[in-house]
């Protein structure tokens, strides 16, 4: 059993996602929380991965996406698309689901109903009431960067500016109107495997996240090349 919720986000700076998904946060405040050195603190479990970014971090690829279609430039634009998939705590216990299943299910579910997007998977062994349940966070950056399949909840087939551009090859799409989603669990059944193999995936561990952010005073966050699973 999971729940599907959305949130669409006017916030340019697409680090802030980022760094919510990676370190740890004051669940009344929103603000992160430091160390004894005054840096913010990873949280303690979590799986990492992009898709559709090449190796870039997801902020740097929403943004060149952005500069190269020339969209999102007002306050108003709908900058991302945040879908949270929370599980029942039962799951665990009752079918067997960990974080790397969980995981295998969001990356799954976001190639198939985002394809093009740049998009970061992150998964979080429970919640804010420490419930015990296993969620994963799918956040893509608003603008598709490729030509791909029509899907029937997309809203347009193309943006003017993308027909300008076609010439050349080259189209862009903006996520819109989601209400008629797949339903998640349809794309649950269809997983059989929590290593599917991704072409497109980049995964950040705990590691590579710590080391950045002793080499940044704890303030931006990039991508590296696939690393080891986090723990």
């Amino acid at each position: 059993m999971a729940t599907l919720k959305h949130i669409a986000s006017k916030n340019s700076d697409y680090t802030a996602i980022e760094a919510y998904l990676v370190y740890q946060h004051d669940e009344f405040t929103g603000k992160q929380l430091l160390d004894e050195q005054g840096k913010p603190k990873l949280r303690d479990s979590y799986l990492l991965d992009t898709l559709e970014c090449g190796d870039f971090s997801f902020a740097t690829a929403c943004l060149l996406a952005n500069r190269k279609y020339g969209k999102n430039t007002q306050h108003g634009d709908i900058k991302s698309h945040q879908y949270i998939i929370s599980f029942d705590p039962r799951d665990a216990a009752d079918n067997g689901l960990t974080m790397e299943k969980a995981q295998a299910l969001g990356l799954k579910f976001c190639e198939e109903n985002f394809p093009g997007h740049p998009a970061i998977v992150c998964t979080h062994p429970d919640g804010h009431n420490h419930s015990g349940n296993i969620h994963v966070h799918i956040v893509i950056g608003s603008v598709r960067t490729r030509e791909v399949e029509r899907k029937p909840y997309m809203q347009k087939p193309r943006h003017a500016h993308a027909d300008a551009c076609a010439e050349d090859g080259k189209q862009t799409r903006q996520a819109g109107d989601q209400k008629d989603l797949p339903c998640f669990h349809a794309a649950c059944k269809q997983v059989r495997r929590p290593d599917v193999q991704h072409p497109d995936k980049q995964r950040t561990s705990r590691k590579n996240h710590q080391q950045n952010a002793e080499k940044n005073g704890g303030t931006m966050i990039t991508n590296e090349k696939p690393s080891s699973r986090l723990v």
